[in-house]
């Protein structure tokens, strides 16, 4: 069906503090070399990636497109998954109430580890120390 491997490694959930974007951290082994790829839902589910992100030496072959990517998704074995937030201010995460700031998040306790947060480049100034 392909004559390339891939797997998905990671499932990446962006939060913005009102919209949740998925997107999927790939792997994929073609001609010796592997790739890491971070895909949209939208681009993995049509299989479009496949030469504009890894090239003319990954081949799927005709009509097998979506067997290409239920095979991806069957044997990707345990996905890690992550959240992001893309945002500032006060979040639940886990049991806890944190604050989300350029540098991650703080809590009652100070800071908390596990936390992922990428701002944009104008927020990016905003962050905290701990006390």
């Amino acid at each position: 069906m392909a004559n390339f491997t891939a797997r998905i490694v990671r499932d990446i959930i962006l939060d913005d503090g009102e919209d949740q974007e998925r997107k999927f951290g790939v792997e994929v082994q073609v001609g010796g070399k592997t790739l890491s790829l971070v895909l949209s839902v939208t681009e993995f589910r049509r299989m479009n990636w496949v030469l504009y992100k890894i090239g003319p030496e990954a081949v799927v072959y005709p009509g097998q497109q979506q067997h290409a990517r239920a095979a991806i998704q069957s044997l990707s074995g345990p996905i890690q998954q992550e959240r992001v937030f893309s945002h500032l201010g006060w979040r639940e995460f886990g049991n806890q109430w944190v604050y989300l700031h350029a540098g991650g998040a703080i809590g009652a306790a100070g800071g908390v580890s596990g936390v992922e947060v990428r701002l944009p480049a104008a927020l990016r100034s905003f962050q905290l120390q701990p006390a």
